[in-house]
């Protein structure tokens, strides 16, 4: 039996309504739609969800009405992350007492934190809970990297800890994860971010992906997994092409999760009308016709495949 978070897991985007507040229904669709195509695991408040446009008590709030709605049909990771050590703490226990699964910690922006920083935060946190914890690297947005050497520290400290979630160009960090700390801790799970990393992350011993165009178009990485795990290798390179097409989809917006969440609407919702937070309601003219263009041309090929 698999206790674990691994395997595909769509990092939720949050819909809004027209005054900012978290539109309930819409996002309970769209958990909806996810379970149904055979995701493992739903991220909640990732960098997709927008976590860093919403307000603590929105994110408290959130918690509170989504996990429950999930009741255990999958599991379910909530990131906690943030500059403020007591709002993760908070976030982590809330998310705990709600029936999660794990929490996933990315470490604070801004500041770059020394080593035993680094630490103390993440220790403030996965001793505040007793579920799983995972951390989450993804310094293209968090200002540092998660240094390798601190990881086999904190699996000293915190039975808790079981794995990473790795936003990274570099695919030799994976290796360089599986040397160092899987000796340490030969289930210490690592997934994957970036979409196009799911096969050649598996390949050398990563444990799936937490990727934003499983958002849209779960059933391919899902089937690109199982694909995979088969050594159905004509089916592996069909899937991996369909994912390199719908990564087109991070070109349009800097702020890729508006994107996202058009493109969800435009395939699950019948296109219906998207909210955005300020500033990112400020998004290119042409995001609806490239989504338009991008999800028609994979969803052509989904049929026909």
């Amino acid at each position: 039996m698999i206790t674990l978070l691994q395997g595909i897991i769509p990092p939720l985007v949050t819909f809004f309504d027209e005054n900012g507040s978290v539109d309930k229904e819409t996002n309970f669709r769209l958990i909806d739609i996810l379970i149904e195509k055979e995701v493992d695991g739903l991220l909640l408040l990732g960098s997709s969800g927008e976590f860093t446009s919403m307000t603590h008590q929105q994110k408290s709030d959130y918690i509170d009405h989504v996990i429950p709605y999930i009741n255990k049909r999958v599991k379910c990771m909530v990131n906690v992350g943030s500059n403020v050590v007591e709002e993760a703490v908070d976030l982590a226990i809330k998310a705990e007492k709600a029936g999660a699964d794990a929490v996933l910690i990315v470490n604070p922006f801004y500041w770059p934190l020394s080593e035993a920083q680094l630490i103390d935060y993440f220790s403030e946190i996965i001793q505040s809970i007793k579920m799983d914890a995972y951390l989450y690297n993804v310094p293209m947005l968090s200002s540092q990297e998660i240094p390798v050497n601190i990881i086999p520290e904190l699996l000293e400290r915190h039975d808790n800890l079981k794995g990473i979630k790795e936003t990274v160009s570099d695919i030799g960090r994976y290796r360089k994860l599986i040397e160092n700390v899987r000796p340490k801790n030969t289930e210490f799970v690592i997934l994957t971010g970036f979409d196009d990393h799911l096969l050649p992350g598996m390949m050398i011993g990563t444990n799936g992906s937490i990727n934003s165009t499983a958002v849209v178009f779960p059933e391919i990485s899902v089937k690109l997994k199982k694909a995979m795990e088969q050594q159905h290798f004509e089916a592996v390179n069909h899937y991996q092409n369909l994912i390199a097409e719908a990564m087109q989809l991070y070109d349009i917006n800097h702020s890729f999760f508006s994107t996202i969440k058009e493109a969800v609407s435009y395939r699950w919702f019948n296109g219906e009308r998207v909210y955005h937070k300020k500033p990112f309601h400020l998004i290119n003219a042409n995001t609806r016709s490239e989504v338009e263009r991008i999800v028609d041309n994979i969803n052509r090929k989904w049929k026909e495949d």
